[in-house]
């Protein structure tokens, strides 16, 4: 009985330590057990001097985070996926894991559409998880963009974490926080469907990105 006692106490030791890498130690377990029923988790904090809070959201997806990574960082397919994306096109690679897209994305009126370039950077996790962060590179109307996406190995699963913080360049920014929340909400959805999707119906291109990734 001690034994057994012994290896679930350092079964759950590590099933902490592991969890702690992740930088998602702020998920409760209701929160967790949402996630198993296909429901998004969102985090929103206010940040000051931004019109926009950071926003935090986590979903779990049915395929294994280096299908997620790949599929995510083939930023060429997404513009036919993410809602109100209509160009996202890779202009020049930096270095074998960083590469500058460009983007434009439909904003409600009396808004323009929203033109920048993002650095994206690619890396691989410990516990075969990986990191794709990005920063502005240039906008027509944003002053700040940053954020990160990670895909974390969870349950045979993939835990995804997407963290955004955008500072438009607008007076009419701080009316449309609540519609940058939602927006990334439909965003995030569309991403996991779009990643679970191509996981039944096409195995093969995913095989084919998996190839291309960094090393």
């Amino acid at each position: 009985m001690i034994l057994k006692l012994f290896f679930a106490f350092i079964f759950t030791l590590y099933a902490s330590s592991s969890f702690s890498m992740t930088s998602l130690a702020g998920l409760t377990p209701t929160e967790l057990a949402k996630l198993t029923n296909k429901e998004l988790i969102i985090h929103s904090k206010e940040i000051p001097g931004r019109p926009w809070p950071e926003i935090t959201i986590f979903a779990l997806i049915d395929v294994l985070p280096v299908e997620a990574a790949a599929l995510f960082s083939d930023y060429q397919d997404q513009k036919g996926y993410i809602p109100d994306l209509i160009k996202s096109d890779p202009v020049k690679k930096i270095s074998e894991n960083e590469i500058i897209v460009d983007f434009e994305m439909h904003t409600p009126w009396p808004l323009a559409n929203s033109k920048y370039s993002t650095g994206n950077v690619f890396k691989r996790l410990e516990n075969n998880g990986y990191e794709i962060s990005w920063y502005l590179v240039k906008s027509d109307s944003l002053i700040d963009s940053k954020g990160m996406v990670q895909f974390i190995l969870y349950e045979k699963k993939t835990l995804m974490m997407y963290k955004s913080l955008i500072y438009p360049d607008s007076r009419f920014a701080s009316i449309f926080s609540s519609k940058a929340e939602s927006g990334m909400f439909k965003t995030v959805q569309a991403i996991v469907g779009y990643i679970e999707e191509t996981k039944k119906k096409n195995p093969e291109k995913i095989q084919k990105l998996i190839n291309s990734l960094p090393k």
